[in-house]
């Protein structure tokens, strides 16, 4: 039976056993005997996504138009409530449409390299096409629920989700039934990410449906936060969704009114009640305490409270957070750069004839070196990077400012239950507690902010190099013969990014001879190299223990140059006396220096160490060479104690 027209176009024009007919389609247990069949499974995986986004749109047109919209007076103006799990949901979907973007990635680089010998295959583009926009249909579905205050709405996301699910295992059930069935190949390893996302948000929006059915959701209006009772509180980032904290939306309209004139003191409103001295006090207290009673648990009573306890107990878990995040941004500038690789080498390397073309669904590695999807994947590490940093950063500032409140007002409240006696005893008294109000908590609030620095670049500039070039950093630490660290100065360390570009740049297979890199981490390549700049480096010692063997040997050292040359040809008999050359006068001093080895044992430590040089051989130079290479490596060691030293000064107080 011959296919239907549409479904053959679908399904790309190709033989009768890929597509599927009419009588298929309308057949009894047509799933069961046509689930190999991957058109028809791409076929199902389409219907989800064209009829979730009709609904959608029906739904939010009814509630515009007919349904009744609860909002307050600034409501998704400076806020919103926002429903349970809001944050995570937003991250999740947003992860969502990411790699539906990458399955229509998948689809399009399959079809126009991987199959380009073929008809054109609409089934392999067109159906994540509709699923990468209804994904995005689906997000500002859940933003307008939130802006409505509209929970029940919630129930047609949780349909659209599970039937995505159940479409999301028919495709892999059918991809299992291929003979090239592969977790290398892309399009599974994308089916079953998407299998798993939907399960998680099927899991979040059945907890907050029953949440909604059985606490209810209307009544919160009814029962708004202090904060936001009235219009004077402005600083709402508490309160805002994800996205707007993200993106810091919610301080729109500060700056529309700080476009129209200066801004005042009263334009800001008041803080959130737990930015509050009295709040910051009482939390700083009750830790305070919790040590001090711990301490007499110990049957420590006499010991103070240490500080730093206190302050991990309040805000541990949100430093240790952001200590993740600068690692993770300290990683990302890596992973940037080795995209930036790629690409490069994708473009240098187009083929100009087309090459020859396989018939194949795409593997992961093949995906991951077009360069398309590569400048894709620049672009959203990119912005992760600075919406990651600018995040952290912004935790750092509430943490660190709040802490240095909480200090204050900690010891201006002890100092006022201080007896009067004991302020007016010395003026030393007084300049504690002044230094212990203003200089002591902003010395803290530098500490905090610059704590999580120490863990980020040290780690990826320490420990990148040596798993980039797969060496066992433990057993290449005690072979790296480092001469003196105190080279290094601290006004100059090793620059990181040198090191990370020479390594990221570095290609084994196409080294030349002529590569006079002293940063190249190529121990094998570039030998030759290494003798030449060896050989100079003893050229200049040679000249330096010339000079200094003359003053030692030639008593009297007045006479002008044609005295030295008569000097250097009494002294040598093999040598031409008319060798006026810089060169050969170069060579007849060694021979100097060689037979009057014997007679400098009494000179200092620099000149045993030159001449010892001079006498080395040819692969005592190389091995020098390449534990310098070695070297360049663990030097990134003393950036990481720079760091260290550098960033844990504030700590000290």
């Amino acid at each position: 039976m011959a296919a239907v027209p549409r479904t053959s176009h679908f399904c790309g024009n190709l033989p009768t056993n890929q597509t599927f007919t009419a009588d298929d389609i309308n057949s009894k247990w047509t799933f069961v005997r046509n689930v190999s069949n991957q058109c028809y499974a791409n076929y199902l995986y389409l219907w989800p996504h064209i009829v979730a986004p009709v609904a959608m749109l029906l739904a939010l047109l009814y509630m515009k138009s007919w349904g009744r919209v609860d909002r307050s007076p600034n409501y998704g103006k400076l806020f919103q409530l926002t429903f349970p799990l809001q944050s995570l949901r937003c991250v999740i979907m947003l992860s969502l449409a990411l790699v539906q973007m990458g399955n229509f990635g998948e689809g399009i680089v399959t079809d126009m390299e991987f199959q380009s010998l073929l008809p054109t295959q609409p089934q392999l583009y067109v159906p994540v096409l509709m699923a990468m926009l209804s994904t995005l249909m689906s997000m500002y579905f859940y933003q307008k629920l939130e802006v409505w205050n509209k929970p029940s709405g919630l129930g047609l996301l949780l349909l659209y989700w599970i039937w995505s699910a159940f479409a999301e295992t028919i495709r892999f059930i059918s991809l299992r039934k291929n003979d090239d069935f592969s977790f290398d190949v892309m399009r599974v390893c994308l089916c079953c990410t998407l299998a798993t996302i939907y399960i998680i948000l099927i899991v979040i929006e059945c907890y907050v449906y029953i949440f909604q059915s059985r606490f209810g959701r209307n009544n919160l209006l009814k029962d708004l936060p202090e904060d936001l009772i009235g219009d004077n509180c402005r600083y709402v980032d508490d309160y805002a969704t994800f996205y707007s904290n993200q993106l810091l939306y919610w301080l729109k309209p500060l700056f529309q009114l700080g476009k129209q004139r200066a801004l005042e003191l009263s334009d800001l409103g008041s803080i959130p009640a737990r930015y509050k001295s009295k709040e910051l006090y009482g939390q700083m207290e009750y830790e305070i305490q919790k040590q001090q009673e711990m301490s007499r648990k110990q049957g420590i009573e006499s010991a103070s409270t240490a500080l730093y306890p206190v302050l991990m107990n309040i805000y541990g878990w949100r430093i240790a957070l952001v200590i993740v995040m600068r690692i993770m941004v300290s990683f990302s500038f890596v992973v940037s750069a080795s995209i930036l690789k790629q690409l490069i080498k994708y473009v240098t390397n187009i083929r100009a004839d087309g090459g020859q073309m396989m018939t194949h669904d795409v593997t992961v590695g093949e995906f991951f070196q077009n360069g398309f999807i590569l400048a894709g994947l620049l672009g959203i590490v990119g912005f992760g990077l600075a919406n990651v940093f600018n995040t952290s950063l912004q935790m750092l500032v509430q943490i660190a400012i709040p802490a240095r409140s909480a200090l204050q007002a900690v010891v201006y409240q002890k100092a006022m239950r201080l007896s009067t006696s004991s302020l007016l005893d010395t003026d030393m008294n007084k300049g504690k507690i002044s230094n212990l109000i203003s200089v002591d908590p902003n010395q803290v609030l530098t500490a905090l902010i610059w704590f999580p620095v120490i863990f980020g670049t040290p780690s990826i500039v320490s420990f990148f190099p040596c798993w980039v070039k797969k060496k066992n950093c433990l057993n290449t630490i005690d072979t790296c013969k480092i001469k003196s660290l105190t080279e290094i100065t601290v006004r100059n360390p090793p620059c990181p990014i040198t090191i990370l570009s020479n390594i990221l740049t570095d290609d084994d297979d196409d080294d030349d001879d002529d590569d006079d890199d002293v940063g190249d981490y190529d121990d094998d390549d570039n030998d030759e190299d290494d003798d030449d700049i060896g050989d100079d480096r003893d050229d200049d010692e040679d000249d330096d223990n010339i000079d200094d063997d003359d003053d030692d040997d030639d008593d009297d050292d007045d006479d002008d140059d044609d005295d030295d040359d008569d000097d250097d040809d009494d002294d040598d008999d093999d040598d031409d006396d008319d060798d006026d050359d810089d060169d050969d006068d170069d060579d007849d001093d060694d021979d100097d220096d060689d037979d009057d080895d014997d007679d400098d044992d009494d000179d200092d430590d620099d000149d045993d160490d030159d001449d010892d040089d001079d006498d080395d051989d040819d692969d005592d130079d190389d091995d020098d060479d390449d534990d310098d290479d070695d070297c360049n490596v663990h030097c990134s060691l003393f950036i990481l104690s720079y760091f260290y030293r550098l960033f844990s000064t504030p700590l000290l107080y």
